[in-house]
């Protein structure tokens, strides 16, 4: 498109995935960074300073505003800790992502390999203990929000080319209407 898109990147860090976006955008794309910890976000403006695509915003998801001339974001990459976050954090952030995806758009989310598989272990252990049962509402929040999707296409890869092996997960597809 010669008018570009705009795309949005959450929980961004120091900008390793940032890089990959900024090389494969194309030169009308617009590329929306958020980062919520000021230090994080005072390296990637550095870093990306010289390509006026990149407008990094220190905020957190839920706080965040779509840009002017903006009225959705047709892809969104998620690089945020979901299995660090309590149920109502992970809650705050689906339902700002609900927000601003577009309604055929492609949403990306990454999780560490291992990470999670030792806290499924640990909170089958320990059901009963508070933070178990923050993890479980977690995995079952983000399986939900996987399903409200007429999901056209889903695909789940193993990359190891990350400092940690990583899954990488997207979804594409319409919102499903749901008559309650």
């Amino acid at each position: 498109d010669s008018e570009g898109i705009d795309i949005l990147e959450v929980g961004a860090g120091t900008g390793p995935f940032t890089e990959k976006i900024v090389k494969l955008a194309g030169k009308n794309d617009r590329i929306h960074v958020i980062e919520c910890n000021p230090r994080l976000a005072e390296i990637l403006r550095q870093n990306f300073k010289h390509d006026d695509r990149v407008t990094v915003h220190c905020c957190f998801l839920r706080d965040f505003k779509l840009p002017e001339n903006c009225t959705c974001f047709p892809l969104i990459f998620c690089g945020l800790p979901w299995n660090q976050m309590n149920s109502k954090q992970v809650e705050e952030n689906l339902d700002a992502i609900r927000r601003l995806r577009a309604d055929d758009g492609v949403f990306v989310y990454f999780q560490y390999i291992g990470g999670t598989t030792l806290k499924k272990w640990a909170a089958r252990l320990c059901y009963n203990m508070q933070w178990a049962q923050e993890y479980l509402t977690t995995c079952w929040l983000l399986e939900k929000f996987a399903q409200e999707y007429d999901v056209k296409s889903f695909q789940k890869n193993k990359v190891f080319e990350t400092p940690w092996p990583t899954w990488v997960t997207g979804l594409k597809g319409a919102l499903q209407v749901k008559n309650d």
